[in-house]
């Protein structure tokens, strides 16, 4: 009797969730051969958000992948990250959390382990953070002493590539040198001003002739609605792009520009030189690790008061400073910097 209510049970979620059955159907087969004929065990990891974050897991994913070579490796994550996730080789298989797959995996799949990667100041209560590299804080949460991989590199889906393409060709950019911009929005003290903003691309258009793209979405990384600026001189593709495009965009891009953000790791993921404008957090503990990032920041003493051992010395919305160390960096500094790396001739006037 418990049986046949529990594939009642089952069945009726299908039913309610055509989505969640037609993902069952697609996993499905394939754990069927992996853990049931090849006698493979299965390893889950569950992390949730944030954009960066869920990248900065990936090398960790590297490593223990090859210490259980004879594990399946489950992703469970949020319905937005779930094409970031499968981006990621290593990852055998990505789950939707609270999804009806989840509850089969863990129903009759048994997990042998379940990982959930997280923060010291995610816990409760929570605790301060190092101020080491947020790849070496999730090494440490998943257990590892070491990592041969330092970054993973993600590949769009050639579909999102030719999608891409073929918008930078309607827009008369493709075969242009071009750069990526993302303003934002995100924490407010993370934010740079506007007007700097258009600064800058009124100087790289100057100097390079360069194309450039304004990324991003009308929300922060909390979920919170709410409209950035849309800078003068970019075009505007910003609320346009799924995350497969996303990172299509970027692995094409000469540079890209931004703020501390999930953006700023996804182009660090697909090996483009960053620019990252950073303030109360510290360029060496999230900046991508590969040899084309930089980390620009003013000069001030309360810079990087994210990471004080007390805890942040700043709120989301603000600081007792009135977020000097965002609103007095320099547009030349950030210039200066996009010079170092950008691979285009400037023009012969």
């Amino acid at each position: 009797m418990i049986r046949v209510s529990g594939a009642i049970f089952y069945l009726r979620l299908a039913i309610e969730k055509p989505r969640d059955a037609w993902q069952v159907l697609r996993a499905l087969p394939k754990l069927m051969v992996q853990c049931v004929l090849l006698k493979k065990s299965l390893l889950l990891i569950c992390r949730y958000s944030g954009m960066g974050d869920i990248i900065c897991t990936f090398p960790s994913v590297v490593a223990l992948k090859e210490q259980h070579s004879g594990s399946i490796i489950v992703y469970e994550t949020r319905c937005h990250y779930v094409t970031l996730v499968r981006s990621c080789r290593q990852v055998d298989l990505v789950v939707e959390e609270g999804s009806l797959l989840t509850m089969l995996l863990q129903r009759f799949f048994k997990p042998v382990e379940i990982l959930f990667p997280s923060l010291p100041d995610e816990g409760k209560p929570p605790r301060p953070r190092e101020r080491i590299h947020l790849i070496d804080e999730f090494r440490r949460s998943f257990g590892l002493k070491s990592l041969d991989k330092k970054s993973v590199r993600l590949d769009p889906s050639p579909r999102a590539l030719r999608q891409v393409i073929k918008r930078l060709r309607h827009e008369q950019i493709y075969g242009k040198p071009f750069a990526v911009l993302h303003t934002g929005p995100t924490w407010k003290v993370k934010e740079w001003p506007e007007k700097k903003w258009g600064e800058l691309i009124a100087e790289l258009k100057e100097q390079y002739r360069i194309e450039v793209i304004q990324i991003g979405e009308d929300r922060t990384p909390y979920g919170e609605k709410r409209e950035g600026p849309r800078v003068a001189g970019a075009s505007n593709w910003v609320g346009t792009l799924s995350m497969d495009q996303t990172l299509a965009l970027l692995g094409l891009a000469d540079l890209f520009v931004g703020v501390d953000s999930g953006v700023l790791h996804l182009a660090g993921a697909v090996n483009t030189p960053v620019i990252g404008v950073f303030g109360p957090t510290d360029p060496a503990c999230f900046l991508p690790r590969n040899n084309r990032a930089i980390g620009v920041t003013s000069n001030i003493s309360c810079l990087g008061c994210h990471h004080q051992p007390q805890g942040p010395g700043h709120w989301q919305n603000g600081c007792t400073n009135n977020i000097q160390c965002m609103s007095g960096l320099p547009v030349k500094d950030v210039f200066d910097a996009c010079t170092k790396l950008l691979r285009v001739p400037q023009p012969i006037i």
